[in-house]
């Protein structure tokens, strides 16, 4: 758990784990830092998890006001697709920022007005939390890139992230890809959906997204020869 100027303690990341992620009636039973030394496995009544400092995991890391990012995995969940995780963001104000939590996200919109947060840093916390999902999701920042990684010439650009001003508040529009399995050959599938938040400075974001594109194959299945 050690590494550049931004990396926190064990004792810092099990005392931030029991604040924020910590139900009223669960407690720690158990916490070591893995052999590798870049994670930190915690027993829980309820539950096995795994917290990793990564910056990077999310766009929002990024940011000038973000010391760093704790993410947590639910390792008692063997879900197919994506894995139960729980993002905390540190800031360098001391303030922690649990973006699964849908007010808190409708909260961070505001940081738009004041060029504090990169568009497709918010857009991505909408389209990974807000519904939370088992697919695979990302917001879609090259109009192409959808269509050149799957080789879909069917597939059209769309539009990336972009602000404009909506009445006495701002609207952000984009797009986001899901890739999900889907059947018993648990052939993976790829979706597209439209978004538009609707961002107020004194008042939560509301989102809301919609299917544009559904249920295109990515794996060919092939049957016993």
């Amino acid at each position: 758990m050690s590494g550049d100027s931004r990396a926190l303690g064990k004792d810092q990341c099990v005392e931030l784990f029991q604040k924020h992620l910590m139900y009223k009636d669960e407690r720690v039973e158990k916490a070591f830092i893995g052999a590798s030394g870049r994670e930190l496995f915690l027993s829980t009544n309820n539950g096995d998890f795994s917290l990793r400092l990564t910056p990077g995991f999310l766009r929002i890391g990024g940011a000038e006001w973000v010391r760093q990012l704790l993410v947590v995995t639910d390792e008692s969940i063997q879900a197919a697709g994506r894995p139960q995780e729980e993002v905390l963001v540190i800031c360098h104000d001391g303030s922690v920022l649990h973006v699964n939590a849908e007010p808190v996200a409708a909260e961070l919109g505001r940081r738009l007005y004041d060029d504090d947060l990169d568009p497709a840093a918010f857009a991505e916390i909408l389209v990974k939390f807000h519904p939370w999902s088992s697919a695979w999701c990302d917001v879609i920042t090259e109009p192409d890139r959808v269509r050149k990684e799957w080789g879909y010439p069917e597939i059209p650009d769309v539009a990336v992230p972009r602000v404009s001003r909506q009445g006495t508040g701002l609207r952000l529009s984009f797009h986001s890809s899901g890739i999900y399995q889907h059947g018993r050959a648990s052939a993976r599938m790829l979706k597209i959906s439209s978004w538009t938040a609707n961002i107020w400075r004194d008042q939560p974001a509301r989102w809301q997204s919609e299917l544009v594109v559904r249920d295109i194959m990515l794996d060919r299945y092939q049957g016993p020869e």
